[in-house]
This record gives structure tokens, sequence and C-alpha cells, in this order.
């Protein structure tokens, strides 16, 4: 496994020149038409075959009948119209990283004779509370981070009769997951713990939008930054999936998330200094246009940047930094070109693989390790 890695970390150092090349080419002027993607791409990474993901994109109409057709909300037409729009809009085409992973994990721990139909059924519609939880998780990130895109296409606060109402609209879906769970799950014999999970994941995230939303740049420093990445997607990417996976499979008793939890973590962190790469530079990839050094964010470039800037051009930072002025968001990248934050990625990757390498040999349990051996597989692997 060491050997794959460490093949896959020069990989991803290749896909990592490309993209600089990307970049000098776009300031150039030049046309470009091949993008490099650097976040984990379900279908790219093989998490599941492809019957499986047909499957479950199949039940999407079926949860949101469900949804639409609860009678709080079908008693009211324009709610009701209102709420198939925005699901439609904002969690039809996402990623679905998450539900994959938790799927992925379901049947991991499960036999063939486990997988009856009913309990396919229950995997798919818990897939799709996870998806529509994240899809509320994205609208509220994008009315913090101030974005315009995402997915090529405006972000919903944008759009023309959504505006600063879209908060309420996440909240809406956010409880009608709620009533998902309860409608499909009550029976189950881990309902309560499912919805255990479900209430830490949202504990965790409001702790990380909270400290990132009240740190402004003098508190800039590495650890606050991992403060903020472990609870907005260290727990919320994989220890929330794999839970939710083991509980439906009836293997709580694994305790996976005690048992390989540090892993989770970093590889949450990892794949948040990812998107915080790919605000940058990645427009051709996600569709999304860059908003963190518009809004000021904390995040991996700018803690890099401060940690290898002389004192002139700390302060140039701090001048520009946090403006939608297009001249001081082009100095910003200035410097970070000037100190070569794009080379640090490579020194960030092999580190984050270190400590995961050493994580993993600390897990005595052979069931988990090997399943967490293959997530890291998964995300440090560039197809």
């Amino acid at each position: 496994m060491r050997s794959l890695i460490l093949n896959n970390i020069i990989n991803t150092r290749r896909n990592l020149n490309l993209v600089l090349q990307h970049v000098k080419i776009l300031r150039e002027g030049q046309a470009y038409s091949t993008s490099v993607p650097l976040l984990p791409d379900p279908a790219a990474l093989k998490i599941l075959p492809e019957n499986d993901i047909k499957e479950f994109n199949s039940y999407y109409p079926i949860v949101r009948n469900d949804i639409v057709t609860n009678k709080l909300v079908s008693d009211i037409p324009k709610l009701n119209e209102r709420l198939e729009r925005m699901l439609d809009y904002n969690a039809k085409e996402g990623r679905k990283l998450r539900p994959y992973l938790m799927i992925a994990t379901y049947k991991y721990f499960t036999n063939e004779e486990d997988r009856t139909p009913e309990n396919i059924r229950l995997m798919n519609i818990l897939g799709w509370f996870i998806e529509l939880m994240n899809a509320a998780y994205v609208m509220q990130d994008d009315i913090v981070d101030n974005s315009e895109t995402r997915r090529g296409k405006p972000t919903w606060f944008k759009c023309k009769d959504v505006g600063i109402n879209a908060v309420f609209d996440a909240s809406l879906i956010e409880s009608t997951c709620i009533q998902l769970l309860k409608t499909h799950f009550s029976a189950h014999k881990n309902y309560n713990k499912m919805l255990d999970a479900f209430l830490e994941m949202l504990r965790m995230t409001r702790v990380g939008f909270v400290v990132e939303a009240a740190t402004v740049f003098d508190e800039f420093s590495e650890d606050l930054y991992y403060v903020i990445a472990q609870h907005k997607m260290g727990y919320y990417l994989l220890q929330f999936t794999t839970t939710l996976g083991t509980l439906l499979a009836n293997k709580e008793d694994l305790m996976i998330c005690q048992k390989a939890g540090r892993v989770f973590n970093e590889l949450g962190c990892l794949y948040t200094i990812q998107n915080d790469f790919m605000d940058l530079y990645g427009e051709q990839t996600t569709g999304k246009l860059g908003s963190d050094i518009q809004e000021g964010q904390c995040t991996w470039p700018i803690i890099m940047a401060l940690q290898k800037a002389s004192p002139t051009q700390r302060n140039v930072l701090k001048e520009n930094y946090g403006s939608y002025d297009t001249k001081k968001i082009n100095r910003v990248k200035e410097i970070y070109d000037e100190l070569n934050i794009l080379d640090q990625y490579d020194v960030v990757l092999k580190q984050s693989y270190k400590r995961i390498e050493n994580e993993i040999v600390k897990i005595s349990d052979d069931y988990v390790r090997v399943f967490t051996e293959k997530l890291v597989d998964i995300f440090f692997r560039k197809n």
C-alpha cells in the first residue's frame, strides 16, 4: 500500500504542474480547454460500481416525491412549488461523494444475504438523506462565502428571486431531512443513533462556520485553520457517512470512528486544503468562481503565505486580503506566486500521508484497518 500511495502522490504532483501551466496560460490570455480535476471525483475514483450509482440516482424522484407530498408542504401550494424547485436546483446534480461513501461502507460491512430489497431501498434513501443535507450545507456555505457560482450556474442565493431567503430555504431542507429520516427509519433499531449522528454533524459544522466567520486576518494561524477544517469537514465528510453506513448495517459495535477517527479527520482536512486550492485555480473544473480572497477567509494558501512571507510581503497581504477590488485580489495572487504557494501542496500532501500511515498501523481491528486503507487509497488515487 505504501508504494501505491507514494506513486499516487507523485501523480498528484504531476497534476499540480498541469494546473500551474493552466494558470500561466490563463494569465497570458490564451485559450485552454482541458480541466484537471484534483478533488475526488466519485465516478473517476470508482467508489461504487456504475450499476450502484444508477440505482442510487433512480431514487431521487422517489425521495423528492416523498418530501413534496408531505401534508405540511402539499397543503401550501406556494411552498410546495418552491421546495420542488430548490431540491432540483441544489440537490439533483451534486457530486454525491458522501452518499457514495455511506453506501460503500454499508456494502463493505454486510453480506449478500443481508442486502435484501428492503435494506437496499433503505440504503438508497439514507444516501439521499445525506445528499440533501449536503445541499443545505452548500447553500449556507455559499451565502457565507458570497459565492457567485457553483457547478457552472449561479448559486441559489444569487438567483433573482431568492437572495438572503436562501437561509430559510436551507433550513427547510434540513427540516425535511429530519422528517425523511423519521418516516423511513423510525422502526430501525439504530434510528436514535442515526438521529444523534445527524445532530452531531450539525453541531460540528455550525461550530466550524461560527469560528470561521469570527476569525480575522491577524488571528490566522495553522492551528486555527485545522480547527475550522476539522469541524467543517473532518467529521462531516467521513465520520458522519461511515457512522450512518455501519448503523444501517447494524455493525455499530465495530466503533469504526473511535478506531479510525484520526485518519478520517486527516482526510477531511486534506479535502479542505484541496477545496481551498481549487477556489483559486479550479473554476474550469468546479464551475465555481473563487471568493476566498475577496471574503477574507482563513484558507490554506493564506496560511502558507503568511508563514513564508517577508515583513514587506506580509504587509501587502494584510492591505489587500479581504477586498473585492480586482487589483487587490491580483496583488494577493502575485504574492502567492512569488512565494511558490503551489509548491507547498506537495509538502502538505506527503506530510498528510505520513500522519495517516502512522495512524493506520495503530488500528488493531483488521476488519476496520483494511476498510480504512481502502478509503485512503480512494482519496490519494489520481486516475
